[in-house]
């Protein structure tokens, strides 16, 4: 295939497909170096050279502070690479110092003090090239046991509760680590997400319908009735069972709505939300359009808490590693009290005690101090021979 262009002198030229894909891949990667490791690489330029002509060539590129030849890792615990998302219901918000701090008419300009109403984990098995989708209602029962924080309760809180205690961590890496107590599996990454990037990202990479319309297609496994809440009291909402081509504002009411189905039903939904959101992420439409690529990055810094890889090589590998994902690996637990079966692994509901619901695990008692045990035991199962998931 090739494409003509027009020079000034009215003569026209052959460009071919090949070179002009290259060029997109050049520049796409010439601009994430620039971006993010420019000044590592500027400081360790002086490093010593080889002899042969690769090592002249990365010393004069000034990429010998990387060792090329022997293909680094990327985070991972035991063949896993896992991250973490993280959703705030927060808009009219900007991110400063690693916080979501409040952008409202008459505030004091805090930092946001909101819960997390969306608590995913997205694991890659290496092994297998499986990824496993992970949703954990924010319902869950969960103990701190720390010197820096004792807390009993909804994981949604965690997060807050780690900001505003005197605990070494930040309030993320705490939910990192309880989440972990939760599935058993690490999270080497992470990102948090306000509802105004949640709608930012989409018109970005969205793709464009019949009616000119940016959103995403999911494919909806059951009607959907509900109502959303708006400025004035609520409006009704529909969603038919099929595939569904959703703008970024109906696709934020298809995550967020949960009057009149649940929280468990929410999970589902907002996993099939982020299935669709990182499959167009990893079109082609958006890693060959350098003007999207920096839309995203704006984003990001703007609209979004995230994990920065360490360096350019992590950055490349894990690209690698999204290039590889195929969407028939990909599978969804929600870990609700159907989980492995009717009240197997996890209680709707605390049977013997009153107070504030979430749900607890039903082994509580087999693994003191480890009282998931069993959750996880069934997690690492899944991961193993998914044809478990019910």
């Amino acid at each position: 295939m090739r494409f003509t262009a027009k020079p000034k002198n009215g003569s026209f030229k052959k460009i071919s497909f090949k070179k002009l894909l290259a060029f997109y891949f050049v520049f796409i990667y010439l601009a994430l170096f620039l971006v993010m490791d420019l000044p590592r690489l500027y400081l360790n330029r002086n490093r010593a050279t080889e002899t042969d002509n690769n090592a002249l060539l990365e010393d004069t590129l000034g990429l010998n502070a990387y060792n090329f030849r022997e293909k680094p890792a990327i985070a991972e615990d035991s063949d896993l690479t896992a991250v973490l998302i993280v959703g705030i219901d927060t808009r009219n918000a900007i991110v400063k110092d690693g916080e979501f701090y409040s952008q409202n008419p008459g505030s004091d300009n805090s930092v946001y003090t909101r819960n997390t109403d969306t608590i995913m984990q997205a694991v890659y098995d290496h092994r297998t090239g499986n990824i496993l989708m992970i949703s954990i209602p924010r319902d869950m029962g969960i103990d701190v046991r720390k010197d820096c924080l004792k807390y009993s309760g909804a994981i949604n809180q965690v997060y807050v509760k780690g900001q505003r205690s005197s605990c070494e961590e930040s309030g993320i890496e705490l939910l990192q680590e309880v989440v972990e107590s939760v599935t058993g599996i690490k999270s080497q990454y992470y990102v948090m997400v306000s509802l105004n990037a949640f709608e930012e990202v989409i018109k970005i990479v969205g793709e464009t319908n019949s009616k000119g319309e940016k959103g995403i297609f999911v494919n909806n496994p059951k009607d959907v009735w509900d109502v959303y809440p708006i400025a004035t009291g609520w409006e009704n909402v529909y969603f038919p069972k099929g595939k569904l081509f959703l703008n970024p504002y109906r696709a934020l009411q298809y995550a967020r709505t949960r009057q009149y189905t649940s929280d468990f039903d929410r999970a589902g939904r907002q996993q099939l939300i982020v299935e669709a959101v990182i499959d167009r992420v990893l079109s082609t439409d958006t890693l060959l359009n350098p003007s999207k690529i920096n839309e995203l990055l704006t984003s990001f810094d703007s609209l979004l808490v995230y994990s920065k890889p360490q360096n350019f090589t992590e950055i490349l590998q894990l690209l690698d590693v999204a290039r590889q994902i195929d969407k028939e690996r990909i599978y969804h637990i929600v870990l609700d009290p159907e989980f492995g079966g009717h009240e197997a692994f996890l209680n709707k509901a605390p049977h013997d005690r009153r107070g504030p619901y979430y749900m607890v695990p039903t082994a509580w008692k087999d693994c003191p101090g480890n009282e998931f045990c069993k959750v996880q035991d069934r997690i690492s199962e899944i991961l193993i021979n998914p044809d478990l998931i019910e």
